[in-house]
Parts: structure tokens; sequence; C-alpha cells
């Protein structure tokens, strides 16, 4: 999977995108027509940076656990399509057909994890709007 990484302003705030361009042509949409939003906020301010320079591999270790736990079976259930990550927070943008089912594996994960503050939301997305909107910021000739 490709995987690009830019910085752009979003609305109120800086913000950095990693994103795949893997469905920038055809998205699954009829596959996956819901968003499920997570939220990991860091324990310390960040300043000037994303997030505090000595929380980055506990971040890292969190996301790589979380994504596990979301799509476990390899995209057959959720995709991962993207991460925004701003002032002490990150997060991360997962497609599926089943957000009950996705948000269930979440918080089952994050109840290991009760030093973080993690949240989760689900969104109805059925166009992958979401995920163009960021895509087509990130792509060579930038917004379409």
């Amino acid at each position: 999977m490709p995987w690009h990484d830019y910085t752009c302003r979003l609305a109120d705030r800086t913000a950095q995108i990693l994103i795949t361009d893997d469905f920038a042509g055809s998205p699954p949409v009829s596959r996956f027509p819901f968003l499920v939003w997570v939220g990991i906020w860091g324990h310390h301010p960040p300043g000037a940076a994303f997030w505090h320079p000595d929380e980055t591999e506990a971040l890292d270790d969190l996301e790589d656990a979380l994504l596990a736990a979301l799509a476990p079976s390899g995209g057959s259930t959720a995709i991962y399509a993207f991460r925004l990550a701003a002032a002490g927070i990150r997060e991360y943008f997962v497609y599926c057909h089943s957000p009950s089912q996705v948000i269930a594996a979440g918080r089952s994960w994050a109840a290991t994890r009760p030093d973080y503050r993690i949240e989760f939301e689900q969104h109805s997305d059925p166009t992958w709007h979401e995920y163009r909107k960021y895509v087509t910021l990130a792509s060579p000739s930038g917004p379409a």
C-alpha cells in the first residue's frame, strides 16, 4: 500500500495526514459504506509538534495494536484509510460494513489501555467523502 505523508492547514489547525492512495480511483464504497473514527490523545502537551516526542514510541505501538484490533483479517471486514495528527491527538479513519462490530473490537482493545483517552464514533459515508477530501490534497497535482 503506498502511503503519503503531508502537512496541511485544516480549518482551525495544522495537521499531519498519512493516507493511502490505493482507493483514490475506485474506493470499495458498496462493501464499506461506514466510517469509524478513533481518537487517541497523548498524555503530554506536544508543544510545537503534533505529539510530544517522548510519546512517539508509545503512540506508534498503540496505533499498531489498534489497527490489528479493528481490521484483523487483512481488509475483509474493515479498511484503514488514513490518519490525521494534530496537536496532541491522532485520529484514525477506518471504513467498514459493520461499524458496531468494529467499534466493539476497538472498545475491547481500548479497555486494555485505560491510561489513554480513546474515543470512537461512527458515521455513514457511502461515497467515501472524507477519504476523497483528503486523498485529493495528497495528490501531486493538489486539490482538483
